[in-house]
């Protein structure tokens, strides 16, 4: 069957959804069925300023702080059986969130049919 979509290693097909590892990681793929499967996105951490050394030695420039964005998006896949996070770049997190309505309207849709 064809796929419906993918991020980040995650794979949406109409009857099952499969997880790819990472390069880096010792791990195998997961392939699960797709029948009441849901998935949301979790957003951590934060945007916040800090002054540094450089800045308050510049005269008048007292109100410049440096950002520290510490920001991270995680797709997180629930089924039955399972639960799967997978962190998503910063500059995908509106491609995550509608992905995980594609993830959960197929769950729907997988389980009504049964």
């Amino acid at each position: 069957m064809e796929r419906i979509a993918h991020l980040a290693g995650v794979h949406l097909f109409p009857d099952r959804i499969v997880r790819t590892p990472s390069l880096l990681a010792d791990e195998k793929a997961e392939e699960r069925p797709v029948a009441g499967v849901s998935a949301s996105v979790d957003n951590t951490g934060g945007v916040s300023g800090r002054a540094t050394l450089t800045r308050t030695a510049i005269p008048g420039a007292h109100g410049w702080q440096k950002k520290v964005d510490t920001r991270e998006t995680w797709l997180v896949v629930d089924g039955p059986d399972f639960q799967w996070s997978v962190q998503v770049e910063q500059a995908k997190a509106s491609q995550a969130r509608a992905f995980a309505a594609q993830i959960t309207t197929a769950g729907r849709k997988a389980a009504a049919a049964e």
